[in-house]
């Protein structure tokens, strides 16, 4: 079963990358969010369809439901600001290799600034909920569950993580594989994807609002000042949040490995 799983997850996967990258060359916002819904629905159908051997028990293989006491408001703050800030960090050390983001992020750049009301609220829909609910259900939901089930813990972890940078066409955007093992570890540590999709969120509409206002503020002498105290929050935020997912994995991990199968799914 978790093998069917598994393939039942691949074929969207492929699908979801080839619509993605078929948007590289496109000309507005509004046509990048209508991929990016086009997408997203390939990733969230089949993710339901792999869930469908479950059953009654479908929400518990996507890891919807809480399996286990969760982080608390302010340990789930913790875990966004965390990957608010490891986000930044990495955008940060992508610029100092000079490495440059093309595709989607140049034309979100680009286009965001002189869009219209309803092609910012079709973005927001289609570039930033849209996605990080369908890839949270099939990358740390269904995906994760069946490679825990393959190969354990660690193995989920790290396979998932590379399968979701392998998404992201853009070579600057290696970094995806640093986030998506940190948006793993938080579905590890809570046994729920729900944080994780608040993560995802809150990390795509820092993507997507984030080009326009470095632009407005580059034209400000004090910016280099500006950049310091955001790359040091940046980075006391990442490490606080570190620091706790770090002190739950032992507790998770005997979780995962003594939770029986039809409690998760």
């Amino acid at each position: 079963m978790p093998t069917a799983l598994l393939f039942a997850a691949a074929g969207p996967a492929l699908l979801g990358c080839a619509l993605l990258r078929s948007a590289e060359d496109a000309p507005s916002v509004a046509a990048l969010a209508w991929t990016g819904l086009l997408a997203s629905g390939a990733w969230f159908c089949f993710a339901l369809a792999g869930a469908i051997p479950a059953g009654p028990h479908w929400r518990r293989a996507l890891l919807i439901e809480r399996a286990w006491p969760t982080l608390g408001v302010a340990g789930s703050g913790l875990v966004l600001m965390g990957m608010l800030g490891l986000s930044q960090l990495l955008d940060s050390a992508i610029q100092l290799c000079g490495a440059r983001y093309g595709g989607r992020p140049e034309v979100i750049a680009n286009a965001l600034p002189e869009a219209r009301t309803p092609e910012i609220l079709l973005a927001v829909l289609g570039l930033v909920l849209a996605p990080a609910i369908a890839e949270e259900l099939l990358f740390r939901g269904l995906l994760l569950r069946a490679l825990q089930r393959i190969g354990g813990l660690s193995a989920a972890l790290v396979g998932t993580s590379l399968l979701f940078g392998a998404c992201h066409r853009d070579p600057a955007q290696a970094a995806a594989v640093v986030l998506g093992l940190y948006l793993a570890a938080v579905v590890a540590v809570t046994g729920s994807v729900r944080s994780a999709i608040v993560c995802h969120v809150g990390n795509n509409l820092l993507a997507l609002g984030g080009p326009p206002v470095a632009a407005l503020i580059s034209r400000a002498n004090w910016l280099p000042s500006l950049s310091t105290v955001a790359l040091l929050a940046a980075a006391g935020a990442f490490i606080l949040s570190a620091r706790q997912l770090a002190r739950a994995a032992p507790e998770a991990r005997r979780r995962w490995c003594g939770e029986p199968a039809a409690r998760l799914g």
